[in-house]
């Protein structure tokens, strides 16, 4: 009971610091990422008190918030807000892959590429 009670509270946490948390934490746990990610919102961001800090930080294989945003996230808000935040737009990760590749490579809303 515990633990579901745990799970459950850490989904209830806003979609911005669970991202946050697992970027600074170096989480390898693509899904927990995936989820934050998607359900991230525009106002999300704005409500953040250090947007930069989001649009700066690196995770596990130098991922950042605007590549997961861009590859999970259908809201071209979101990929704009992070990138008006500073995001390092031409970004690369680990394999070589910025924003836009991971946007025209998974995200299904065609919108987000152009952003």
């Amino acid at each position: 009971m515990l633990a579901a009670t745990g799970a459950q509270a850490q989904r209830n946490e806003p979609a911005a610091g669970r991202l946050i948390k697992l970027l600074r934490s170096n989480a390898a746990v693509p899904a927990a990422l995936k989820e934050a990610a998607s359900a991230l919102t525009a106002a999300d961001v704005r409500a953040l008190p250090d947007t930069a800090g989001l649009a700066a930080l690196r995770g596990s294989g130098s991922i950042t918030a605007l590549m997961l945003a861009a590859a999970c996230n259908s809201d071209p808000e979101v990929v704009r807000e992070l990138a008006d935040a500073g995001a390092a737009v031409t970004a690369r990760d680990a394999n070589g892959w910025s924003a836009v590749m991971f946007a025209a490579a998974f995200n299904a809303n065609p919108v987000v590429v152009e952003v």
